[in-house]
């Protein structure tokens, strides 16, 4: 029976020891202005997206299931249905680091003011993308990605149609016509103004380093239980 519960002690600590192998990030990006700073944080909309424009974002990466990273992403705006979405990777990403998530009306594609027939109005600068097409008339448009490619810093940027004549559109700040994607470690929250979005690379983490350390009650539920074994075997002698 004492082997047993030993058995079960070590059992559940390396149950412990795995899933916090599990690291997720998430921040957000508004248009909305923050009385305090009289700024926008984060995110600039034309006419009906000037404002109530929120885009945030939840990567996950779990190194001890399936070494995969989870993006999912989430564009919610006041009025006017959004069109579609367009995440920023990196210029070696191919389709076939997509294993799964959201696929109806994706595209991968170089995206340039005025290229695929001028339909990127206002884009600060051309990037490579991932471009998904809402497939619904709906004012909020969530979509996930299931890649082998770790989470760096990067740009977003969505349309819609025509408001008053005018194209409605939007992008992250960070997004500018001489832009250049932070290199900073990925965290919660974001770094002057960007987003999370794929790498070319895959690994768990920023110049593969490993993920955040189990938290610290694992390391000691395993310091226990190795007591325990170690008491049972100076009685058995």
């Amino acid at each position: 029976m004492k082997t047993k519960k030993i058995a079960g002690i070590f059992a559940c600590a390396a149950l412990m020891a795995g899933s916090a192998q599990a690291v997720s990030y998430s921040g957000f990006l508004t248009t909305d202005v923050d009385a305090n700073l009289e700024a926008s944080q984060g995110l600039f909309g034309t006419e009906a997206w000037s404002s109530g424009a929120t885009f945030s974002w939840n990567v996950d990466y779990d190194e001890t299931h399936s070494g995969l990273w989870t993006y999912n992403y989430t564009l919610s705006v006041q009025s006017k249905d959004i069109s579609n979405m367009v995440i920023e990777v990196s210029d070696l990403f191919a389709e076939a680091n997509i294993l799964d998530g959201s696929s109806e009306g994706l595209s991968l594609d170089y995206f340039a003011l005025g290229s695929q027939g001028g339909s990127n109005p206002g884009l600060p600068s051309g990037f490579t993308a991932l471009k998904l097409d809402n497939p619904g008339d709906t004012t909020i448009f969530d979509i996930t990605i299931v890649s082998d490619r770790k989470a760096v810093w990067g740009d977003m940027y969505a349309k819609d149609g025509v408001d008053g004549g005018n194209e409605v559109f939007l992008y992250n700040m960070g997004f500018t016509e001489f832009d250049t994607d932070p290199e900073d470690a990925i965290r919660n929250g974001s770094v002057d103004f960007h987003i999370l979005r794929p790498d070319t690379v895959g690994g768990p983490g920023p110049d593969d380093e490993p993920p955040p350390v189990p938290e610290p009650h694992v390391p000691m539920l395993s310091g226990v239980a190795m007591l325990i074994y170690l008491l049972r075997r100076k009685n058995k002698a």
